[in-house]
């Protein structure tokens, strides 16, 4: 050591650097990880973009729920009048033995058991009282039952709500595509005059508006 550069403090040497890593350099490994985290954030920030509204244009919405007028999934015709029997009391397509009975044909299926509700209207839009027990019962070719509602003497001819009770297999959610015809009790003798009535059907849920049917 010269006498010039005698008793100072020698510096530490810098440390050194190191270089950034060059996409060649690294692994494949490495290079799977990276594109995996660059791909799910590149989701994340799409998915943000979307729920926020961006790819949407200002006062814009998503579509909403589908409706079907019931007209095009369900019709009847072909009205006449029956009485109800001691068998079809039995199999409960009807309530009363003797009870004046409409049966309609099912022309138009598609719609699900619980989308329609039936009623009895009088020529002025009222709905038809029933003085005693009637029913709304929907049955296959041999008569039975696919569902059937009650209803209480006095209550109107008319359903409030789904179906009462279902054959085993069946649901508001089954179609209508096995019903053969209708039948609906009036829960009284012979209504005085029979004419004028009107069947009608309401759409429910996805279903709307309704469909009448003339019944004499």
């Amino acid at each position: 050591m010269s006498a010039g550069t005698a008793g100072q403090r020698r510096n530490p040497p810098s440390p050194t650097i190191p270089r950034s890593r060059s996409w060649k350099s690294l692994t494949r490994s490495d290079r799977t990880a990276l594109v995996s985290i660059a791909v799910f954030l590149a989701i994340v920030v799409l998915f943000a973009l979307f729920v926020n509204g961006f790819f949407f244009p200002a006062g814009t919405t998503t579509t909403g729920p589908v409706y079907y007028p019931v007209g095009s999934a369900f019709a009847a015709g072909n009205p006449r009048d029956v009485n109800c029997t001691v068998s079809l009391v039995q199999s409960k397509a009807c309530a009363n033995a003797g009870d004046f009975t409409y049966e309609l044909t099912v022309t138009g299926w598609g719609a699900p058991f619980g989308s329609v509700r039936f009623e009895i209207a009088t020529s002025n839009g009222t709905i038809l009282m029933n003085s005693g027990v009637g029913e709304f019962a929907v049955v296959n070719a041999t008569d039975v039952p696919l569902a059937f509602s009650v209803i209480g003497a006095g209550h109107g001819l008319a359903m409030t709500q789904d179906w009462t009770t279902y054959s085993p297999g069946i649901s508001d959610s089954t179609s209508t595509a096995r019903w053969e015809s209708i039948l609906v009790d009036t829960g009284q003798i012979r209504p005085t005059p029979p004419m004028g009535f009107e069947f009608i059907a309401n759409g429910v849920g996805y279903y709307t508006g309704d469909v009448t049917t003339p019944l004499s």
